[in-house]
């Protein structure tokens, strides 16, 4: 997916900016989403959280999964 493609809708930007908003306010970057998803064994990639983030990325149900699942981690202190 190239970096100038448009957005897919202004709920998708407004999605993503949410998301970016929330990441950053928990000091994560793209790529620590991208090590936690190596090292647990989800599919969460930090070229795909910056697409997401702008709105380009019509993100399949693994994607979500793997977002429920960071946020499950975080919630219980990085355990699972």
């Amino acid at each position: 997916m190239a970096a100038h493609n448009p957005p897919v809708s202004d709920e998708a930007v407004q999605l993503g900016q949410a998301f970016k908003t929330w990441r950053l306010s928990n000091g994560l970057s793209h790529q620590d989403l991208h090590n936690y998803g190596k090292d647990r064994g989800v599919k969460l990639y930090n070229s795909q959280v910056a697409y997401f983030e702008r709105g380009v990325l019509t993100p399949q149900p693994g994607f979500f999964v793997a977002l429920a699942k960071l946020m499950e981690d975080l919630k219980n202190g990085g355990q699972s």
